[in-house]
């Protein structure tokens, strides 16, 4: 009798027992990191027509934009000036905006500058990639606001 009860005591402790979960869970992609700007679209707010397309030059590739873990943001950009002919590549700001904020549930990253705070919606984030959205402006002149997208790589 006892045999019995510890038997069914044991197979209840068993049965009870925590189940694991075998879902695998997805690790969660992080801004964190240096982002060097590739190309830039606007597309139409009104029937999401491509209005414009800017691949970035040799020389704007050596800016970047850099979330770091402690919630700063520093970019840096350059652009090419001709001189007498001669074309060279230059530094146009380097600058570190106060922080940042991103949640990963709405894709909302949120720049806080001392001046403005800029939110964007980031339409894509992986390990290597990340593009970025906003529609703050007008650009073919039809009333509606229009869709820019800044499309990065991890340098």
């Amino acid at each position: 009798m006892k045999k019995s009860i510890f038997m069914l005591a044991g197979i209840a402790l068993v049965a009870c027992s925590k189940k694991e979960d075998s879902t695998p869970t997805t690790p969660e992609v992080s801004v964190v990191g240096k982002w060097q700007k590739q190309n830039v679209t606007v597309t139409s707010g009104k029937d999401g027509s491509k209005i414009s397309e800017k691949i970035t030059t040799a020389c704007e590739r050596n800016g970047f934009i850099e979330f770091t873990m402690e919630k700063k943001v520093t970019t840096e950009s350059y652009y090419t000036q001709i001189v007498n002919q001669v074309e060279s590549c230059v530094k146009e700001s380097s600058s570190t905006i106060s922080s940042y904020e991103y949640d990963n549930g709405t894709k909302k990253l949120t720049v806080i500058r001392p001046n403005k705070t800029v939110t964007v919606t980031v339409e894509k984030i992986s390990s290597t990639e990340l593009e970025l959205s906003y529609t703050d402006s007008d650009k073919n002149n039809d009333g509606v606001l229009d869709k820019t997208v800044e499309y990065y790589i991890k340098k």
